[in-house]
């Protein structure tokens, strides 16, 4: 009851469990209740119905709740109990820096008055914590008037602002296996959370001339908590591949992703996205600086395709569970470098009128020791003989590793890579430097994967790779990241790869 309803001379006559509160209402916790009826109505059995009901509150998602048992008179074996459900007072931001408290004050859905919500105010700090540069936790205190509690967002911010270099040796023998790349990202465009990312990438192979690479981003936030993505990339290639013979490439795109995410089921996290892609790409064999013209996979198209997907996250007490899926549809006929017969002069049996989906699954055990046990899956189906753009590509760092990157192309695809990781460690703590925050993991790995073609031409076959080996990721706070696995092939590799196993690395220092 509320402190209003309490009938100091008692209420006879009153059976069972009754209250006027709707949340208190429910069945299963009426159940739950009515177990104490008919036991003596010791002050144990009396904190523990308030323990039940402030726990209840919790569980539906209200954290703030007074529950007492008043004077009054006992008739008839009845008890009253009141509950006060705490109101929001004020909103209180503690530690923005680098980003205005005012911005933080208007992502609160609750206003002064309110019953205070638990879910909707994790559900304001989620949407906060999608900014890579900050991270905002929840707090609460009494307010200045009786009944109210004060929100208090807990901001750690930084400036909005990082630079960082990375060395990796990703890339592929014609236009150099090493690689470095440097760029930026900023977390806070026109002071509205807006981000802009952007990277640049060459080969020491013939630095600046065998290969370049510009990709950018731009993501927008908006007021219904809904967000936009807009992505442009280019990147160009020459190479010569024999004597008098050098091999050109370029391409470019511009995608666009509206994503909306939708409310929180308990623990799970999950939205809808859908966009567009558009690509161009080119690549052509001059001989003695003559090209040989369309055909055999050299030439010039577009590619322009919708796509929609969604994805979802749950945590659970042994690890979590997230998954994507996602289709993509291109109508074709957009241009003469859209239509059957370019498609045809490239790829055989191509057509520009396609559809494929795509289903990334991904499962995370957390073991004893803190060991951890991940396993993901990563396919692709099509009935379409889809363009080199839109093929997967097996081998490397991201796929199956061991082998050269993307030795095995094809339409349909899919791979398994299994993780098992050690519990992490810290190399400067066991110097006895208990101020550098740095995280050692060694890790052991198992990957597989299989291609294949819809409508195979003469000499096209499906194929699997499978590899293993060691591996370790290692980091100093934000500030170093390096990423190194070795794998063995178990399956020849492909015409073209050179060895039998690859030894990959990543570093990237940023500030």
């Amino acid at each position: 009851e509320s402190g209003e309803a309490v009938k100091a001379d008692g209420v006879p006559g009153a059976t069972g469990v009754i209250t006027g509160n709707k949340i208190l209402q429910q069945e299963d916790f009426q159940e739950k209740l009515r177990a104490y009826l008919g036991k003596p109505a010791t002050m144990a059995t009396l904190n523990k119905i308030s323990r039940d009901v402030i726990e209840y509150y919790r569980r539906q998602g209200f954290p703030v709740v007074n529950v007492v048992v008043p004077q009054q008179t006992v008739r008839d074996g009845v008890i009253q109990f009141v509950v006060t459900e705490a109101k929001v007072g004020k909103v209180i931001v503690e530690g923005a820096k680098w980003f205005n408290p005012d911005k933080f004050k208007d992502e609160v859905s609750l206003r002064e008055g309110d019953k205070v919500d638990g879910d909707q105010l994790q559900e304001d700090v989620r949407w906060l914590n999608n900014n890579p540069f900050r991270s905002t936790d929840l707090a609460f205190q009494p307010g200045e008037a009786p009944g109210t509690t004060d929100v208090i967002l807990e901001v750690n911010d930084r400036m909005p602002l990082r630079f960082f270099f990375t060395y990796d040796n990703y890339g592929i023998d014609i236009t150099g296996k090493n690689r470095l790349s440097t760029g930026f990202n900023f977390g806070n465009l026109f002071n509205l959370d807006q981000q802009v990312n952007f990277q640049y990438t060459t080969t020491t192979q013939s630095i600046f001339n065998a290969m370049n690479a510009y990709s950018g981003s731009w993501i927008v936030p908006f007021p219904w908590r809904n967000y936009m993505t807009i992505y442009g990339a280019y990147s160009g290639s020459s190479a010569e591949v024999s004597p008098n013979n050098t091999l050109n490439g370029s391409s470019w795109q511009i995608s666009a992703r509206y994503n909306a995410p939708l409310p929180m089921i308990f623990e799970y996290t999950h939205e809808l996205y859908g966009g567009f892609d558009f690509k161009q790409a080119s690549n052509s064999l001059l001989i003695f600086n003559t090209s040989i013209g369309a055909g055999g996979g050299f030439g010039i198209y577009n590619v322009f395709q919708l796509t929609a997907g969604y994805s979802g996250n749950i945590p659970d007490p042994i690890g979590s569970t997230s998954f994507e899926v996602a289709g993509f549809y291109s109508p074709g006929g957009l241009g003469t470098l859209n239509d059957s017969d370019t498609y045809n002069q490239i790829v055989p049996n191509a057509d520009p009128d396609y559809g494929y989906g795509k289903l990334n699954l991904k499962r995370g055990f957390v073991l004893p020791m803190n060991f951890s046990l991940t396993g993901a899956f990563n396919g692709q189906i099509t009935t379409s003989n889809l363009m080199p753009t839109e093929q997967y590509g097996l081998g490397g760092y991201n796929t199956v590793r061991g082998y050269d990157e993307r030795v095995a192309n094809g339409d349909n695809a899919w791979v398994v890579n299994v993780e098992f990781r050690t519990p992490p460690g810290s190399i400067a703590k066991i110097f006895g430097n208990q101020e550098i925050d740095d995280r050692l993991q060694f890790l052991a790995f198992w990957d597989y994967g299989f291609v294949g073609f819809s409508n195979p031409s003469p000499g096209q076959t499906s194929t699997y790779l499978m590899g293993i080996g060691p591996g370790l990721r290692y980091s100093i706070d934000r500030y170093v990241s390096v990423q190194f696995d070795w794998g063995f092939q178990l399956k020849q590799a492909p015409p073209g790869s050179k060895a039998n196993d690859r030894a990959e690395l990543s570093a990237t220092i940023s500030y």
